[in-house]
């Protein structure tokens, strides 16, 4: 008698420990097909910045520290910051800001000037406020 309830036991628990693992590999699908988020590039007016059109970028830093500014003539240096801002992905909007940590990346092209600010991870678009990823 002992080794059936024994044998119920490890049958009902190994049924339970697949389904749990299907569950959680049908979660992890899903969550991958919501992912709709677009990169950085592809937004809104930033997918006007066309890489071999980019004339300088002028990199505004603000954080507690005070002002920086770089301007970026250098080609490969330009590529870097092109990709680097590429690689990034805009997640939810969101209500979060900071005042300590804001980076605004000016591209020049011809007589075009397309800023981007980011604050705190955090992309700045028309009042807009999306994290980046």
């Amino acid at each position: 008698m002992n080794k059936k309830i024994v044998l119920i036991i490890a049958i009902v628990l190994m049924v339970v420990s697949i389904l749990l693992t299907a569950f959680h590999l049908k979660e992890k699908v899903v969550k991958k097909d919501n992912d709709k988020s677009i990169y950085l590039m592809n937004f809104d007016n930033y997918k006007d910045i066309k890489l071999e059109d980019i004339d300088h970028i002028e990199i505004i830093r603000y954080t507690e520290g005070g002002d920086d500014s770089k301007n970026i003539t250098d080609r490969e240096e330009i590529e870097s910051t092109y990709n680097s801002l590429s690689k990034k992905k805009i997640g939810e909007k969101t209500e979060m800001s900071c005042e300590d940590n804001t980076t605004i990346y000016k591209f020049y092209i011809g007589d075009n000037v397309i800023s981007i600010e980011i604050e705190c991870g955090i992309l700045i678009n028309d009042k807009e406020r999306y994290i980046l990823k």
